[in-house]
């Protein structure tokens, strides 16, 4: 027999014996992460139905969606967008409310409200327009029973 058949029929055998032990490993490591994440899906569906995130038509749907692990990194992507969005738009809404003391909300804005002193942004501003305290007080006077 040839020598080197030989030596490289068992360095074949070494090679190919790492490489299915390799596997295995890869296997095992596989399946373990199965069993952790399967018991803790059906409380992250219902978790997901309770709080309004998807209908609980859509359990099975979302079910399917969520074991697979690109759709499940797309949806969390998805749901740190949304969180960002709205905590921009609570902070918008915070610093408008703050820079914009005593202007009316409708700058900008093409439509016109009716003016009474209850929709009117400015304090004791005359109008010839009657208030929605002196509608109050005409009919008090206007009914003296």
């Amino acid at each position: 027999m040839n020598p080197k058949i030989a030596t490289a029929a068992v360095q074949y055998v070494a090679v190919t014996s790492a490489l299915v032990q390799k596997q295995a490993e890869e296997s095992l490591r596989y399946k373990k992460q199965e069993q952790e994440v399967k018991p803790k899906l059906a409380s992250v569906i219902d978790h997901l139905v309770n709080t309004g995130c998807i209908n609980a038509t859509q359990k099975e749907a979302a079910l399917k969606q969520i074991s697979n692990h690109a759709t499940a990194l797309d949806m969390l992507v998805n749901a740190a967008t949304k969180i960002q969005q709205y905590k921009e738009a609570v902070a918008q809404e915070r610093t408008k409310q703050a820079s914009e003391l005593g202007q009316p909300d409708s700058i900008g804005k093409t439509e016109k409200k009716a003016s009474n002193s209850l929709n009117d942004p400015y304090v004791g501003r005359f109008s010839n327009e009657p208030k929605a305290s002196d509608a109050a007080l005409r009919a008090i006077l206007n009914n003296p029973t």
